[in-house]
């Protein structure tokens, strides 16, 4: 019996670059199951655009600010450090992540409910990228 799927790759905010590659792992399953007869689509998650969604202009601006200011030299040692409100910032930054991975959930729904799909299958990542799948998978 053919079946539909989704294969998701979603491996958090990248913390470098080559985690932006294209993850051969979901093509060669994906290239397995069109084989076989099953129709199957990639929601691939991994592309630059992650970081316009996990990261807000506005938390990004500041953090800017606050490590331009901390590494001018000479610096300003009667200054002190903005350790709260880097807290806050990281805090928010948590919420939003939070609430976009809602969004991706989202997507994915949509997305299996327009091909009826029987299943959707995940790249499991470690660190966020794991704890993400599953806040998604859960969702």
């Amino acid at each position: 019996m053919a079946t539909k799927s989704i294969l998701v790759n979603f491996n958090g905010c990248p913390s470098t670059l080559d985690s932006l590659m294209p993850d051969n792992g979901l093509a060669n399953l994906a290239g397995s199951l069109l084989e076989e007869g099953h129709q199957t689509i990639i929601m691939d998650f991994g592309i630059a655009d992650i970081f316009k969604r996990m990261i807000p202009e506005e938390i990004n601006k500041e953090l800017n600010a606050i490590y331009e200011e901390f590494m001018a030299k000479p610096m300003d040692k009667s200054k002190p450090l903005p350790v709260d409100r880097l807290l806050e910032l990281d805090r928010l930054l948590d919420d939003h992540k939070e609430a976009e991975l809602k969004k991706i959930a989202d997507e994915i729904i949509e997305k299996a409910n327009q091909i009826d799909a029987d299943f959707i299958g995940f790249k499991l990542w470690t660190g966020e990228g794991f704890s993400g799948s599953v806040k998604i998978a859960q969702a």
